[in-house]
């Protein structure tokens, strides 16, 4: 078991087996039933600040973590996605979590399935929102943007990592936040669904949240990040058929996702086994993490007292 090292509970670390640190962050009620969250790509464990700031009276304590080369993470060369449940047991041996509850978002998904089928026992549920699927035998089924992405990721590493630096991370490293602000809000006008601009504009907060984790990634490499969409968009290791019976799966989708198709969601909806799926005609990509997070919470939650 890894010592805990905490700057603030927003910053904390272990060190793993292998040498390599692990970056966390608590949000939530510190007393309260515990969530893993596996942030999205791009992304950092700050992602999950947006669950504190709209979860209402859920007894709830957020624990965000890290993947290899984000954050306070170290990047891990050579990795897999099936790589990934050693590390959330040596973090939950740490934390003293017997057994736990996950929560991801959009590309964070494969990393929460591959828990469901990897370490059952200890994964009690999982829940997934605007989940990004095996695109390896969906690319059919993608239109327009989504379809020229997974090219670019599958096929075009390097290309998918300039327009990351110049999309985002350059932005990331200015010291003027109204630039991060306004290419924040470009990025979201131009690439997401009118359901998450409305949201934005009467929920600034959220906004602050986005700028604070495109801070975060833009501080380190886009190593870690281009890393991690290849390692999406290739094999993962099982297939959604697999998945233990044992886990109970949660899938939420908003019908106006751009990111995401929602012919995706309805795909691994039916593939996977045990799955409790919901999509939401009102909501998009961002908007249904936070108009639906105290349901979603609440879906998982309840699997503990089960």
């Amino acid at each position: 078991m890894s010592l805990v090292i905490q700057m603030d509970r927003f910053s904390q670390t272990i060190t793993l087996s292998d040498g390599r640190t692990l970056g966390f962050a608590e949000y939530g009620n510190p007393n309260g039933k515990p969530i893993l969250y596996f942030h999205g790509n791009p992304g950092t464990r700050t992602e999950a600040k947006v669950a504190e700031l709209t979860l209402a009276n859920e007894d709830a304590r957020i624990i965000s973590v890290d993947r290899p080369g984000f954050g306070l993470s170290d990047f891990k060369k050579d990795r897999t996605i099936l790589d990934w449940p050693d590390d959330v047991e040596e973090l939950a041996d740490s934390l003293g979590l017997k057994t736990f509850p996950i929560l991801a978002v959009c590309g964070g998904a494969p990393y929460a399935l591959a828990c469901a089928y990897k370490i059952p026992e200890r994964c009690i549920s999982v829940g997934i929102i605007a989940a990004m699927g095996p695109v390896n035998r969906l690319t059919r089924r993608l239109d327009g943007v989504s379809k020229r992405m997974v090219f670019v990721n599958k096929r075009l590493p390097l290309v998918f990592r300039f327009y990351f630096w110049y999309k985002m991370a350059r932005h990331a490293r200015s010291n003027d936040e109204t630039r991060i602000r306004k290419r924040m809000l470009i990025h979201v006008t131009k690439n997401f669904s009118k359901p998450d601009s409305r949201l934005l504009i009467k929920k600034p907060k959220i906004i602050d949240v986005l700028c604070e984790r495109m801070r975060d990634v833009g501080r380190i490499s886009t190593k870690g990040a281009v890393f991690d969409r290849k390692l999406i968009f290739r094999n993962w290791g099982f297939k959604l058929e697999e998945l233990s019976k044992k886990v109970k799966i949660f899938l939420w989708q908003g019908y106006f996702d751009k990111t995401v198709p929602i012919s995706i969601g309805r795909y691994m909806a039916k593939k996977i086994p045990n799955c409790i799926a919901k999509f939401f005609p009102d909501e998009g990509h961002i908007s249904i993490c936070v108009n639906q997070m105290n349901y979603i919470a609440k879906s998982l939650t309840s699997a503990l007292s089960e």
